[in-house]
């Protein structure tokens, strides 16, 4: 079992949960990233469409043009109007994006500060128990919910769906025909830790391997 991955495992069903202007970009959404690298994305965009479409600005005005250095190009708008358009623009698309219910919050804890907004990574570690050996081949007789019973009824992201111990012991114990001996679910020690002594052994440790 692998953690959630949302290219992967939510995108194609929840493909419109980052866009965030359908009338101008309805066909791109903004990506799963950092909120640094989303606003800066979207921020782009608005700025790229504003000068290819100077006439949306209200009073539609621009200066005369300014007599460039040849090759070199502008990056931005080029009226304060247009400017103010931008960032108008990306309020409305924060507002969406970081603080509406379908946005980011809707698997994410938002949260505004000084330096901009904060999103709580989720923490969903690649495997649970690090000293313990189990392999869901092994029990694929089985029904899911013989050993996680309570994935039926659980409604929160939060919620912790390992199998209790009581749930293993109807099958490992001495008379339920599965082995139940301690190492055939736990290492007895951290292999990764071991090594080679080549020095002399301490007081009381002859014969023994010492380890870190």
């Amino acid at each position: 079992m692998q953690p959630i991955d949302h290219e992967q495992h939510c995108s194609r069903c929840h493909s419109n949960s980052l866009t965030f202007d359908s009338e101008r970009f309805a066909d791109q959404s903004a990506p799963h990233r950092e909120p640094e690298i989303v606003r800066a994305v979207m921020r782009e965009r608005y700025t790229v469409f504003i000068r290819k479409h100077p006439q949306t600005v209200a009073d539609g005005a621009r200066p005369t043009q300014e007599r460039r250095v040849p090759g070199r190009t502008t990056n931005g708008p080029e009226t304060k109007a247009e400017w103010d358009w931008v960032n108008q623009r990306l309020d409305e698309a924060d507002r969406v994006v970081f603080q509406g219910a379908g946005g980011c919050r809707y698997c994410h804890t938002v949260e505004s500060s000084e330096s901009g907004w904060q999103i709580t990574k989720p923490s969903i570690p690649n495997r649970w128990l690090l000293h313990s050996q189990f392999r869901h081949d092994s029990h694929r007789m089985m029904d899911c919910i013989q050993c996680h019973a309570d994935a039926l009824a659980s409604t929160q992201t939060s919620d912790v769906l390992l199998p209790r111990i009581e749930s293993c012991r109807k099958c490992h114990g001495p008379n339920d025909g599965a082995r139940s001996d301690c190492v055939e679910c736990h290492q007895y020690h951290d292999k990764s830790r071991e090594r080679d002594f080549t020095g002399p052994l301490p007081i009381g440790q002859a014969g023994k391997t010492a380890r870190p």
